[in-house]
């Protein structure tokens, strides 16, 4: 009886757990690296592009070891690396307030003995007092109270959001972030893979050229897979107006599929060369070791 291979399928799911452990413990490690920045100098919206891209390239780095290709997936872990990296960002703030708090109690003189345990007593008692509740919580409910100031933006004085508006500044932030993060994640799936091996497809590479006046003929010798005619008909550099050949393969095996790309190339009305795409060819591996010879 012939045995079912499950490999793949756990091979699959371990790696996928393993890039949402990597969204979150490296959103973590950004939210604490710009909330330590943050309590030195914050710039509005700059920040939160930093965040973005920084969790970006976190999620990419991720959706490359699963080798993920669905969207969904994709705004899973943008979504977990998001509130990984803004949530540890405000957590890092309040602690820094606690910081704050025990430095201020151990230089006053009717205090002795200050812990930070101590200090975070009273911190989130006077939270309480002014909230009604306690912990990082408390903290962004009174930092919404005091409201958020943008700096000075466009006068000599810094703008006040006020309460309401701190929450609105606050979620188009978290929005910033979780954008640029899908964004840049999103050209990570998209990258060509070998479905042989796993490994991500090198560059193209320019195979020839031929005068636009061969062009029905290649076209022709392509669909037949007639590789004799075409090494006939190819030339290193052609004269413009040509068809040019790019070739997109695995490097690492020779079994997976090629992308063969025809083009047509033409000076633009600058000098400069202009392109235009003709067809696109999938070639399978006896093609492209019978293309390449």
């Amino acid at each position: 009886m012939e045995k079912t291979n499950f490999s793949s399928p756990f091979k699959a799911i371990y790696l996928f757990l393993v890039a949402i452990v990597i969204s979150i413990a490296g959103g973590a490690l950004i939210g604490a690296i710009v909330s330590f920045v943050g309590s030195l100098f914050y710039i509005v919206f700059l920040f939160p592009l930093g965040m973005g891209f920084a969790g970006g390239s976190t999620v990419a780095a991720a959706i490359r070891l699963a080798n993920i290709r669905k969207s969904t997936r994709l705004i899973f872990l943008s979504l977990l690396a998001t509130i990984s990296i803004y949530g540890t960002y405000h957590y890092g703030r309040y602690v820094a307030l606690q910081a704050q708090t025990f430095l201020e109690l151990s230089l006053r003189q009717d205090t002795r003995d200050v812990s930070l345990d101590g200090a975070k007593f009273v911190l989130d008692y006077a939270l309480i007092k002014e909230t009604g509740h306690s912990g990082c919580a408390g903290y962004m409910l009174y930092k919404a109270q005091q409201g958020v100031s943008l700096g000075r933006l466009v006068s000599s004085s810094s703008t006040n959001l006020g309460p309401v508006f701190s929450w609105v500044y606050w979620v188009l932030e978290l929005g910033i972030i979780l954008s640029v993060t899908i964004i840049i994640g999103r050209k990570e799936i998209f990258v060509p893979v070998c479905e042989a091996c796993g490994s991500r497809y090198g560059r193209e590479k320019h195979l020839g050229g031929t005068s636009v006046k061969n062009k029905s003929v290649l076209l022709e010798s392509i669909r037949r897979r007639d590789f004799v005619e075409i090494g006939k008909l190819l030339e290193e550099n052609a004269d413009l107006p040509s068809i040019e050949l790019y070739m997109k393969s695995c490097e690492s095996c020779e079994k997976g599929i090629s992308h063969l790309t025809i083009q047509q190339a033409a000076e633009g009305p600058k000098g400069n060369v202009q392109f235009s795409d003709i067809s696109k060819v999938t070639l399978q591996p006896r093609d492209r070791l019978a293309f390449s010879r």
